[in-house]
């Protein structure tokens, strides 16, 4: 067993580069173009609308994670565009995660073999199924939530309902899926000392925060403008969610993919099973069984962070990170009950396995291409998948290939402006600029405020010898906030 706290932090350090360090200097992958290489905010250097937009790639800049987007502002200032600095970044909080779960572990359950949650945490921070929240740059919002989240509750069963509430806002400020935190903490109180005048007090002072919090989220109305779209719930869509969660622990094993198709996927087999930890976690709670919130809170998080996606039909693995905390319970309750023999042989056997599915995941992360193309091979009919991969195709010079996927993409969602402006990208590369002229027609037909789209469209017609439809779609593209890097035309002639 290691005694000292600073030895073991230092050990979670070692682990989690050695692990992860051959993924260290992959590049931007799929929303991180949204998010960091796109975003306008951070080229022109304006702060405020750095970290209150998300990019100019897509149509909805609707999202309002302030903090989140300043550390990305923050990596852009002193790593530019070098993807290392951001995934180190995004490591270093999946280590403190880690240790803030030894400490939130150790604090519940006291009469607990500190070995036991020792090697609980390491296996935590090896496991598979979090090796995308760790090495997809964008997971960075599903790390920040999950490092206040175990901050705010470390805290309030250290009873600081204040710090616990300023960590409730921070994760706000992360991640919307914080909101169900509240709950979180009254189901915790519920199976351990019932002191719910502690619980009410804490909750005021959290409504507080939220209450703050909403005042900066519609403070100015473009300062996060809210999407009403942008909610969505639906009983079936939660529970294909819920689904997937037992199911990655298969995914974990394979090889990885980008993003997994929801209707590819069937969990009829699994609801039952999900029924019947929610009726456990419930009896347990009522029996006042720390245990009991363990088999109730991944749900809840599921049904959180459910709401507020707008994807309907994919599941990205990062996204169940702390919920995946589930299964290290599991594990550490599987040790306890076995003799004490053999506990430390179970933990390490754990760990090795956990390692080596990671260690060959973690290589895979490395080449964006054999990421997509598992993707499509795994999941045929997803059209961004189909983009993806045939953006990655287009960026090895692999034009034909690439247009065939852009294709599919556009027969599968024939909506997606995002597959046109990549097909017009294409046909431009193979100097086809009348077809690249109809691709960024029918891009801007759909998403007539994607200034990329206009500023190509532009490009397309100086090319073709159009130079008034040129310069009125180089209008447009400043409009949009679009830096043009095509000198003004002044004669105004064809």
């Amino acid at each position: 067993m290691i005694k000292s706290n600073s030895a073991f932090l230092l050990i979670l350090v070692i682990s989690g580069f050695l692990l992860y360090l051959p993924a260290i200097t992959a590049g931007f992958l799929y929303d991180d173009f949204t998010v960091i290489v796109d975003n306008s905010g951070f080229k022109s250097g304006n702060f405020l609308k750095a970290i209150t937009e998300i990019g100019k790639r897509g149509i909805r800049q609707d999202m309002f994670r302030p903090l989140a987007m300043a550390s990305y502002y923050l990596n852009y200032r002193f790593n530019d565009l070098h993807s290392s600095g951001y995934r180190i970044f995004n490591l270093l909080i999946g280590i403190i995660n880690a240790y803030l779960l030894y400490l939130v572990l150790s604090v519940i359950f006291p009469g607990l073999d500190r070995k036991i949650v020792q090697v609980a945490v390491l296996w935590f921070l090896c496991l598979p199924l979090n090796n995308q929240a760790l090495i997809y740059i964008t997971a960075r919002f599903t790390l920040l939530f999950s490092l206040f989240f175990l901050l705010g509750f470390y805290f309030y069963i250290k009873n600081r309902p204040f710090i616990s509430a300023i960590c409730f806002l921070l994760g706000l400020m992360c991640k919307e899926e914080m909101l169900i935190f509240p709950l979180i903490l009254g189901i915790y109180e519920l199976s351990s000392t019932r002191n719910f005048r502690y619980y009410f007090k804490t909750l005021i002072i959290i409504s507080g925060a939220g209450i703050l919090f909403l005042i900066m989220r519609f403070l100015g109305g473009r300062l996060g403008g809210w999407d009403r779209s942008y909610v969505s719930f639906n009983w079936r869509f939660l529970l294909s969610q819920m689904g997937f969660f037992i199911y990655n622990w298969k995914a974990g094993a394979s090889s990885p993919v980008v993003m997994h198709d929801l209707r590819a996927l069937n969990f009829s087999f699994l609801y039952p099973f999900i029924l019947l930890c929610i009726i456990l976690g419930i009896y347990l709670v009522w029996k006042r069984q720390k245990l009991g919130i363990l088999f109730l809170y991944p749900w809840i998080l599921i049904a959180g962070f459910s709401c507020f996606l707008n994807g309907p039909h994919r599941a990205m693995e990062y996204r169940f990170y702390l919920a995946n905390l589930f299964y290290v319970i599991i594990f550490v309750t599987i040790i306890k009950k076995v003799t004490r023999k053999w506990r430390w042989w179970i933990g390490t056997v754990f760990i090795i396995l956990s390692l080596w599915f990671s260690f060959f995941r973690v290589l895979e992360y490395r080449d964006k291409l054999v990421l997509w193309a598992n993707t499509v091979k795994k999941y045929p009919r997803l059209p961004e998948a189909h983009v993806n991969y045939g953006r990655e195709l287009t960026f090895k010079g692999l034009y034909k290939p690439a247009v065939a996927e852009f294709e599919k993409a556009i027969k599968l969602a024939p909506w997606d402006y995002f597959a046109f402006y990549n097909l017009g990208l294409v046909y431009a590369y193979m100097e086809d600029y009348r077809k690249a002229r109809e691709a960024f027609l029918k891009t801007i037909h759909i998403a007539p405020s994607y200034a990329p789209g206009h500023y190509n469209l532009g490009l397309t017609y100086l090319i073709l010898g159009d130079k008034i439809k040129a310069q009125e779609e180089f209008a447009k593209a400043r409009e949009l906030g679009w830096t043009v890097k095509v000198p003004e035309i002044k004669d105004g002639k064809n």
